[in-house]
Formats: structure tokens, C-alpha cells, sequence
């Protein structure tokens, strides 16, 4: 029996997606407002929030989340 015989015949569905990962070219992180560029110097472009500091509370990059939805757009990515 062939294997796509046996996954019908066992009322299985195959599902694949894709996950990508992208770079924005945002002047901000996604979750503070720590400038988004590398720097020669380590830690210089952080702060508590990109620490992960207790108490601190992110807020979400609205530009990042505007360039995402028109790439998803773009590529008809549901």
C-alpha cells in the first residue's frame, strides 16, 4: 500500500508551511526604541527593554508591523 493510500485511509491530512525570517529596514528595533543598526562597539544599541530587564514592558515597532503586512501582501502569504 502506498503511503499516501494509508495517511487517506487513515484520515490524515498533510500540511506543509514555510517560516521565513526577514530583516526590515526599520530605524528601530521591533519591541523598543533602540536605534536598528550594527555597531563595531558591543551592547551600544540596547536598553533595558532589549535585555529583558523585569518590569519592563515592550512596545511594538507599528512601521515594522506595516512593512511585514505589505511583504505578506506582496508574496500572497496567508
Amino acid at each position: 500500500m502506498s503511503l499516501d493510500k494509508k495517511i487517506e485511509e487513515l484520515g490524515y491530512e498533510i500540511v506543509m508551511g514555510v517560516e521565513t525570517h526577514v530583516q526590515l529596514n526599520t530605524k528601530t528595533k521591533l519591541f523598543c526604541s533602540c536605534d536598528n543598526e550594527e555597531s563595531t562597539t558591543p551592547n551600544e544599541n540596547i536598553c533595558a527593554i532589549c535585555t529583558g530587564q523585569m518590569g519592563t514592558l515592550p512596545e511594538l515597532n507599528k512601521a515594522a508591523v506595516e512593512k511585514s503586512i505589505i511583504l505578506g501582501a506582496g508574496l500572497n502569504a496567508k
